[in-house]
C-alpha cells in the first residue's frame, strides 16, 4: 500500500454539515483517483457544502484497484441519528448481480430511516460490533464458529432457520449455553415478502415454537431471509414480539468465499456500532477460517465485539 498526494475531491452525496471537521468513521471510497477507477482510503477530510456537493477529502492511500465504478459512487454516509450506508465489496460479483445488491442496500438503509422503531441497520456511534451468523445451524460449522468465539471471550448473534433448528437441537442447546444468542431467520428461509398475512403469522409461529423448545425461550429479534422485507414483514414480526435486525457490513462470505476476502472486507470497512453480516451453514468454512485473524483485528482497533442485545440496548428474547 503506497501513500499518495490527494488533491481536493468533492464527492456526489449531500453533505452532512454545513461547517466543521467531519472525523471518519470507517474508510471511505474515492471514485477516480490519476484518472482511474482506484480505490483510495482517506486519511482525512473536511466539511464543504460546494452547493449540496459533498465533502472535500484529502490525504489518501491507494488500496484496492479495479472496483466497478457503481460500487465506488456509493460512499459512507451518516447523519446525525448515525445510520450507516451498508459496505462489503466482492469481486465475482457481475456488473448487475452488484447493481442489484446496491439497490437493496439504499432499500434497506431508507427503510431503516422510515421505520426507526420496527427495524434496525446497525448500532449506535460506540467501539462495539456485533458479528452475526445466518442459516445455521448445522452439525460441523456453527459448532466451529461458536467454539472460537467462546476461545476469544466473544458473543456471537446466530440467526437461525427454525426447521434446522429442529434437525439439530443439541447444537443450538450448545451455542446457547454458551453464551451466544439463538435469533430467528424464519422457518424454512422462504422469502417472506411472497407470504400472505396469515403465511407470514404461520412463518413467525413455527419458527418462535421451534427455538422455544429448545432453549425454553423465544427471539425478540428477528433477520429475514435475504434480508427481504417491507413493512409487511416488519409488523408482523412486531406483531410476533420481535424486532427486524438487518446489517451493516457484509462480508460477502456467500460470493467471495475466501478467509483472506472476507477479514479483509472487515478490515477496509468496518465502523463503530457495526453489525457483520456472516453465515454458518455447512458451506462456510472459510467464515470459520476468517474469525480468528477478524477478532484479533478488531482487538487491536479497540471495537469490542458484542452481542446484539447489548450493542443495540435491546433484549435478545422475549419476557
Amino acid at each position: 500500500m503506497h501513500a499518495v498526494p490527494l488533491l481536493p475531491i468533492a464527492t456526489t452525496e449531500p453533505a452532512i454539515a454545513s461547517s466543521g471537521v467531519l472525523k471518519l468513521h470507517s474508510r471511505v471510497w474515492l471514485l477516480r483517483f490519476s484518472g482511474h477507477n482506484a480505490g483510495c482510503m482517506v486519511r482525512s477530510s473536511y466539511v464543504h457544502i460546494n452547493r449540496g456537493k459533498g465533502f472535500v477529502l484529502f490525504a489518501a492511500e491507494m488500496r484496492y484497484s479495479n472496483f466497478g465504478v457503481k460500487f465506488l459512487e456509493r460512499r459512507l454516509i451518516m447523519n446525525k441519528n448515525y445510520f450507516l450506508n451498508i459496505e462489503g465489496y466482492s469481486e465475482r460479483m457481475t456488473d448487475e448481480a452488484r447493481e442489484r445488491l446496491l439497490q437493496w442496500r439504499d432499500k434497506a438503509l431508507l427503510q431503516a430511516k422510515r421505520h426507526t422503531g420496527l427495524v434496525r441497520l446497525n448500532g449506535p456511534d460506540t467501539p462495539k460490533v456485533a458479528l452475526t451468523f445466518d442459516d445455521g445451524p448445522d452439525d460441523s460449522i456453527t459448532p466451529m464458529i461458536a467454539e472460537t468465539l467462546t476461545r476469544y471471550g466473544v458473543r456471537g448473534s446466530f440467526f437461525f432457520v427454525g426447521s434446522r433448528a429442529q434437525k439439530h437441537p443439541e447444537v443450538v442447546k450448545a451455542v446457547y449455553e454458551a453464551g451466544h444468542l439463538v435469533l430467528g431467520h424464519s422457518y424454512n428461509h422462504d422469502r417472506l415478502t411472497t407470504l400472505d398475512p396469515d403465511g407470514l403469522e404461520l412463518d413467525f409461529h413455527e419458527t418462535q415454537a421451534a427455538i422455544r423448545c429448545i432453549i425454553g425461550k423465544e427471539p425478540a429479534l428477528f433477520r429475514p431471509p435475504f434480508g427481504d422485507a417491507d413493512e409487511t414483514v416488519f409488523r408482523a414480526a412486531a406483531q410476533a414480539g420481535c424486532s427486524t435486525v438487518l446489517w451493516s457490513l457484509d462480508t460477502l462470505d456467500w460470493s467471495q468465499k475466501e478467509a483472506a476476502h472476507i477479514g479483509w472486507n472487515v478490515d477496509s470497512f468496518v465502523r463503530n456500532g457495526e453489525i457483520i453480516l456472516m453465515h454458518s451453514h455447512s458451506g462456510c468454512i472459510e467464515t470459520a477460517k476468517a474469525l480468528p485473524h477478524m477478532i484479533e483485528s478488531l482487538q487491536r482497533k479497540r471495537l469490542s465485539p458484542v452481542g446484539l442485545d447489548e450493542l443495540l440496548d435491546m433484549p435478545a428474547y422475549r419476557s
